[in-house]
Parts: structure tokens; C-alpha cells; sequence
């Protein structure tokens, strides 16, 4: 869909203005901007930066590309689909399975694919000897390779058991809250006998603009930090399973 420069953002204050301009005097054609709509590394929550980065692009077809995959497992979607073109989402982060299946949610206006995408299974028939292919209709049209039809029955089995525990993304979404605020607290209160705190919190945001995600490292009471194998062992030995490590978000270690 786009081609050229690519800029990577912290947060809304670091757009910089001459680098969009510099790029949209490369090309004039079409603008993709994604964001996540909370980060997979500390629940963060920011505001979008769509309005600011259109005010520089005033000939360019601006699409808006929203991950939404951690955000879904714990909340509702609080934007407005109507400024919206892409929206990934990741049954895994859901409930664990299955590993090989996501989602993409297109807006309908944008879901006929490029004319030179072919993909296996996205023709009713084609031609070898000619260009003539039959395209299938809608979410069809993007298909590559068979459809993993065991993948999607489990999806769709783990959608039905997570409502049934959950009694509802609104109900879920409350109690994460509570044990996010509690647990953090929590934390926040641990410490050794020398006054030295226990964990390090990583967070950009307060409590209304985070999700119930909690980003630490737990301290010496020198001040350094316990690698995290030290604490998966410690777990271990005390009956609990828990992934250690940070091969999922190598901002921190």
C-alpha cells in the first residue's frame, strides 16, 4: 500500500514536522499510520497521533492502521472506527491459543486486494496459459494457501470458553482493573528492612491511562537486579509456573 520513508515515534510531542514534510515531497501518495492502541510492554495508553500527523499531509491519502491485540484482552476498543483502516488482533493474547492465527479487521470500502495480488485460494478459477483469473469476493480475495481450518476451530472454541469464564469483556475488563490498582499498590509497599524497594515499576502513565499490565524487575537490597531466571527457579520451587524473561519485549531486560 506504501512505500518511501518510514519514521518511528515515541509518543505525539516527538512528530517531527520537517522529517513528514521531507517525505511527502519524496512522494505524494499514500500516508500509513500505525500505533498500538496499548502497549504490549507497559498497558500505556496514549492519545492518537492520526489528527496531528494529517495536519502535514494535506495531498496524501492518510490510511490509519490500529494494533489492537493487546488491548482486546482486557477492554473494549475505545476509539472510533470511523477514523480507523486496520485493526490487528492476536487470538493468542487472548487465551493462549491457538499460536498460528490472528485477525485483521479492514475497512469494507478497502477490501478488494491490489489487481496484481494473487494468492492460493483467493481465484474461483484461473487460466495457466492466460491472465484470466475469476477473483472470490470479500475477505476471500486476500487468501494465500489453504485456510488453517483446525486453528480457527480452536479459535472459536477458545472464544466461547473465555466468554463463559469471563461473563463478558465488560465484567473482565472491571476486575482487571481492581487487581491492576491492587496489585500495584501492592508492590509499590514491598520492601527490605534497609528501606531499599523490591521492584522496579516501569510505567509512562497513571492508572486511567494504563492497562492492567505490570512491567518490573525485582531489586537486591543493594540496589541491583535479580535476573530473571533467578526468580523463574524461585517460582518454580514454590509451585508456580510463570514465563521469565524478555524475549517478548526487548525494551527492558
Amino acid at each position: 500500500m506504501t512505500s518511501g520513508d518510514v519514521y518511528c515515534y515515541e509518543n505525539e510531542e516527538t512528530i517531527h514536522p520537517v522529517q513528514i514534510q521531507q517525505s511527502q515531497n519524496r512522494e505524494k501518495g499514500r500516508l500509513l499510520v500505525a500505533y498500538p492502541a496499548q502497549s504490549n510492554f507497559d498497558g500505556f495508553r496514549g492519545p492518537s497521533p492520526v489528527d496531528k500527523i494529517q495536519k502535514y499531509f494535506k495531498s496524501t491519502s492518510t490510511y490509519v492502521l490500529l494494533d489492537i491485540a493487546s488491548l482486546v484482552s482486557s477492554s473494549a476498543i475505545p476509539f472510533s472506527f470511523q477514523q480507523i483502516d486496520f485493526a490487528p488482533f492476536s487470538f493468542y493474547k487472548l487465551f493462549g491459543l491457538p499460536t498460528s492465527l490472528g485477525g485483521l479487521i479492514i475497512r469494507k470500502t478497502l477490501i478488494k486486494p491490489p489487481e496484481d495480488y494473487f494468492g492460493g485460494g483467493s481465484v474461483k478459477a484461473w487460466v495457466p496459459t492466460e491472465k484470466i483469473a475469476f477473483e472470490k469476493d470479500g475477505a476471500e480475495s486476500w487468501s494465500l494457501g489453504s485456510p488453517p481450518s483446525s486453528e480457527m476451530l480452536s479459535a472459536l472454541i477458545g472464544l466461547n470458553t473465555w466468554l463463559e469464564l469471563t461473563k463478558g469483556l465488560s465484567n473482565l475488563s472491571s476486575f482487571l482493573s481492581a487487581l491492576y490498582q491492587s496489585a500495584q499498590t501492592a508492590l509499590k509497599k514491598i520492601s527490605y528492612p534497609n528501606g531499599a524497594p523490591a521492584f522496579q515499576i516501569y510505567n509512562r502513565g497513571d492508572e486511567k491511562s494504563s492497562g492492567p499490565i505490570i512491567t518490573f524487575n525485582v531489586k537486591k537490597a543493594i540496589g541491583t537486579f535479580f535476573r530473571p531466571g533467578d526468580i523463574s527457579r524461585l517460582m518454580t520451587s514454590e509451585g508456580f509456573i510463570i514465563r521469565s524473561g524478555c524475549m517478548c519485549n526487548l525494551e527492558k531486560g
